[in-house]
């Protein structure tokens, strides 16, 4: 692999990396229903919080996807064309 590639291939890795943070740093989010008790209709707010997270995480797991894509390309020795 060229150094170019290698070099991309690591940011790329390292991206990956970025987004499991987010990923388990969300799952650490959910709050409580406590945690909502003096909120104006703390219901449906709780609702639409928790309803959002998991597509937020299903959001970060396709860009890993994205990026698993790349990252087993890249180092497979697939070359990187112009397709312009």
């Amino acid at each position: 692999m060229t150094e170019p590639v290698a070099e991309f291939v690591s940011a790329l890795r390292e991206a990956d990396a970025a987004l499991a943070g987010v990923r388990d740093r969300l799952a650490g989010t959910r709050l409580p229903d406590a945690a909502f008790g003096k909120l104006f209709e703390a219901g449906e707010v709780r609702e639409v919080y928790d309803a959002r997270l998991p597509a937020v995480e299903l959001d970060l797991e396709e860009a890993r996807a994205v990026l698993g894509h790349f990252v087993a390309g890249l180092t497979g020795g697939h070359p990187i064309v112009d397709v312009s």
